[in-house]
């Protein structure tokens, strides 16, 4: 900084601090403020985009920021000039960064509703007259239906309600999917698009920057308990009236063949305080700010005054609702009819034996469900989250709820914690599994995100606090005020009682917030920070996760997308470190030294030991190379050759996480099957050995609600069954993209019909042919195309077409090659009168293989591996919870 500017800020500063304001200074009395002097240095080393030198002495906001640091860090005795008496420094760099978080959460929506109003219009001669003509072409239409006696006229709201009654009343005595009912569908659509016509209203809603946008209030509801006011942009009904102004409908079927063009829908909801808590809509603001603050891809919303009450404005954007790729087990609402899901899971892509990888990780949205304790975070259907492009999370419907209802586990999952209504529907957190089954390091980095967030998110709650009392000052003010009407001073007084309660309502949001971020450590292992890193308590509950014995499947069979475990009865309580680069963890219970051993077969390190029945010690370079996967290779991101994905072991060693399902007779089909490939048979006879434990394993899945054990044991198998494929084909004649088109038959979940097409190429000698090469470039290409859920489920749909047709060519001959005649000569091997045959005869072996031809090609063409769960709906299509009239 020049000298020279140092000197004139120095010297106005003093002169705006001293007792009296108009005294002299002169820059050589400057040589006691040392401090200020240093103060000014640091500010200008340390608070660079926070104090613009440049501008700092004829910018208001500038100036009283440089002045609030200054007064709170560098200590005067009253005076005139005030005398030095002491220098912070720590202080004024923390008052440096609140100032940075100042201008980060400034640039956040803010909450000062009152400052923006919505204003109803009267409709301009534009929309008179575009609402006029959608009239003149509904209204004959409409009459072609009706009796010719019947009085109607389009414009009067009464006529078009009492038709739209009558027509849902007689669908209710039809037969959905009628011709009647469906002819009757189309006329009531005609209908509700006209009375969404005659009654669409003028409204100008505020945005964030001072200016406005114009919409019309559409009669529609939005769904939901909360009250809505649902709007569509005045440029949109300019261009869908307009289109049915120039358009040309002339009865019921042209309009309903052209009625996208001419309908109108929700754009933007204005949400109103539920049951008249104002609290609610500050609580969702500051919950999608948060959001935001946590780099969450958040709906864009503003606050604003709606007929006299705070509301939030809330523009849709292009998503579909999670409930669209998400499924969960029904249950009943006690003492209702209603129904909803719980326990929900990302929908496969394919068959369902492997989970989605097509959308993107949760894990980063936990520390916003977490500090939230939102139990309807999710809903009963999915419904109040969505996604974007089919891919990544998007938050919208959010809510900071002032009483603790979720805490954390050492799962880093959310539990239920209110006494009495943790069982009921509305206070188990529907569906938060989707947000639990997450990658466990993307978890756990969301909570550490979160405490390292904590400054800036209670200072957002401070802020909203700090943003009502200004407000409540103001209206103070104006209160005293003799000249106020009598409605105006009303207003007021309601203004005035609404700031109030919310200025409490955020200084409670910061408690609860700042005391659920103080609890995340409490789930944690005990430990000396100094010796037991962050990173390595996380590779403890790792630890603890695995030995819990994680699953894959829900017990109605549906996939997980990372291994799960319902409960942790035996937590770590404390990490230590000991001798030799290692550490030891200390259990609350005994530990399961099978569990340990399955461990250790699986790679998790020599030096992983028990040391007494509560006690595990590992080095830090094993502890470190840990993950959540490690006991399920089939979980694994590729396949590998030196992997036992089909240990009889570690069979038993699940069997005991998921629930009983033909347990024994799935292990003794598995058991056979080893038995079997370890034989010197032919390899047309293990492939059909193969085929058979397969059906075993299948009709033992279909023959139980608890299909979970079954569904992880038949994943094992296809990979099992990849490696034995492989072994029958010589190294030579592998194909080299082989690895690579099973990894994407595993990706876009199509592996079972992958292994019947390398099962058929190797029966018929097609291994090398162009056919096969083809189907496995095939695969790799349509994997590496799929960008998200959506096109995942095309390709992999492409590949179970791909591999029918493959399976349908394979099946017939090969052309005879045009050769010369030759003698055909016999060569046997030193090695062939040693061949065991089986005791069946050559006409069995070929009846039985064009038997297993004949299912392979059915069942290429059929859907492969699509689970009934126990709860009788189809796991990969999820349910509109919205209920419409059965037409």
């Amino acid at each position: 900084m020049d000298p020279t500017q140092k000197n004139r800020i120095m010297i106005r500063f003093l002169k705006e601090i001293s007792v009296n304001k108009g005294i002299d200074i002169s820059a050589e009395q400057l040589a006691p403020y040392r401090d200020l002097d240093t103060a000014l240095e640091s500010i200008e080393a340390h608070g660079v985009g926070v104090i613009d030198y440049t501008t700092v002495e004829n910018s208001a906001g500038q100036w009283g920021r440089l002045k609030d640091i200054l007064l709170k860090n560098v200590k005067f005795a009253d005076g005139s000039p005030p005398r030095p008496a002491g220098y912070n420094a720590g202080g004024l760099r923390r008052r440096i960064e609140f100032w940075r978080r100042d201008d980060r959460l400034s640039a956040l929506p803010q909450n000062d509703y009152y400052n923006r109003n919505t204003v109803a219009t009267p409709d301009t001669l534009e929309l008179t007259q575009l609402k006029a003509a959608a009239r003149a072409k509904l209204e004959p239409i409409i009459k072609q239906f009706l009796h010719r006696d019947h009085p109607f006229r389009a414009a009067n709201d009464a006529h078009v309600k009492s038709v739209i009654a009558q027509l849902e009343k007689r669908m209710k005595t039809q037969t959905a999917g009628s011709p009647e009912n469906n002819k009757d569908k189309e006329r009531l659509d005609m209908m509700r698009d006209l009375d969404k016509i005659n009654n669409l209203k003028l409204i100008r809603v505020p945005d964030e920057v001072g200016g406005s946008a114009t919409y019309c209030e559409l009669a529609e509801s939005a769904g939901g308990v909360t009250e809505k006011v649902s709007l569509v942009s005045l440029a949109t009904v300019r261009q869908q009236l307009g289109n049915l102004r120039d358009g040309n409908p002339v009865n019921r079927a042209t309009y309903t063949a052209a009625r996208g063009n001419f309908k109108l829908g929700t754009e933007a909801i204005i949400k109103l305080p539920k049951h008249g808590e104002i609290a609610e809509v500050q609580r969702e603001a500051m919950a999608l700010n948060v959001s935001r603050m946590l780099g969450l891809d958040t709906t864009r919303a503003t606050t604003m005054t709606h007929n006299g009450q705070p509301a939030l404005f809330v523009p849709f954007d292009n998503i579909r609702l999670l409930k669209d790729f998400a499924k969960g087990k029904t249950f009943s609402s006690f003492g209702s009819s209603k129904t909803y899901e719980h326990y929900s899971t990302l929908n496969p892509v394919g068959a369902g034996l492997q989970p989605n990888e097509y959308i993107d990780d949760f894990g980063p949205s936990l520390g916003l469900f977490y500090l939230c304790s939102d139990t309807d975070a999710i809903g009963g259907y999915n419904q109040n989250k969505a996604l974007r492009n089919a891919r990544s999370l998007f938050v919208f419907d959010q809510v900071i709820m002032s009483k603790d209802k979720l805490g954390l586990d050492s799962r880093l999952s959310m539990q239920p914690i209110e006494t009495l209504v943790k069982h009921t529907r509305h206070g188990q957190g529907r569906n938060r599994t989707l947000i639990e089954d997450s990658s466990f390091n993307a978890k756990f980095d969301s909570l550490e995100q979160l405490k390292n967030q904590s400054a800036l998110l209670l200072q957002y709650a401070d802020r909203v606090a700090w943003q009502h009392s200004i407000r409540e000052q103001q209206l103070n003010r104006l209160l005293q005020r003799r000249d106020l009407t009598t409605i105006q001073r009303k207003t007021a007084e309601k203004e005035l009682k609404d700031v109030t309660a919310l200025k409490k309502d955020a200084n409670e949001l910061r408690t609860v917030m700042s005391e659920r971020i103080r609890k995340i450590d409490s789930v944690l292992p005990r430990h000396n920070p100094a010796h037991i890193s962050r990173p390595e308590l996380r590779q403890g509950l790792i630890l603890e996760k695995l030995l819990h014995n994680p699953v894959l499947f829900t017990s109605q069979g549906r996939p997980y997308k990372h291994p799960w475990t319902t409960r942790q009865n035996n937590p770590v309580k404390t990490i230590e470190a000991i001798d030799g680069g290692r550490v030891m963890l200390t259990f609350g219970k005994d530990l399961s030294p099978d569990m340990v051993n399955f461990l250790q077969r699986q790679g998790a390190g020599a030096s992983l030991a028990l040391r007494g029945n509560r006690q595990l010690v590992i080095s830090r370079a094993d502890l470190a190379n840990l993950n959540e996967k490690m006991l399920h290779p089939e979980a694994q991101a590729a396949y590998a050759h030196d992997k036992n994905y089909l240990d009889i072991r570690d069979l038993r060693a699940i069997s005991p996480a998921y629930e009983d399902g033909n347990k024994e007779t799935i292990l003794t089909s598995v058991t056979n099957y080893h038995r079997i490939m370890a034989s010197h048979i032919p390899a047309d006879q293990k492939i059909q050995a193969m085929q058979a434990s397969q059906r075993e394993i299948q009709d033992a899945i279909n023959g139980t609600e608890n299909k979970g054990f079954g569904m992880h044991v038949m994943k094992k198998l296809q990979f099992d069954m990849q490696q034995k494929l492989q072994g029958m084909i010589p190294p030579l004649d592998r194909p080299g993209n082989l690895n690579a088109a099973f990894n994407a038959a595993v990706r876009l979940d199509r592996v079972s019909e992958f292994n019947k097409v390398l099962q058929e190429a190797i029966l018929k000698n097609r291994v090398n042919s162009a056919a096969f090469i083809s189907y496995l470039t095939d695969c790799v290409q349509a994997a590496g195309l799929a960008t998200n859920h959506t096109e995942a489920v095309a390709r992999s749909q492409e590949i179970s077409d791909r591999s029918a047709a493959a399976l349908l060519q394979f099946s017939q001959p090969l052309p005879a090659p045009v050769m010369p005649v030759v003698p055909v000569v016999d060569v046997l091997s030193d090695d062939d009168e040693d061949l065991e045959v089986l005791p069946v005869s050559l006409v069995e072996v070929l009846r039985e293989d064009q038997q297993v031809q004949r299912e392979l090609v059915s069942d290429a063409r059929a859907p492969t591996m699509i689970i009934q769960p126990t709860d009788g709906t189809l796991n990969d299509k999820p349910e509109d919870p919205t209920i419409e009239v059965s037409v």
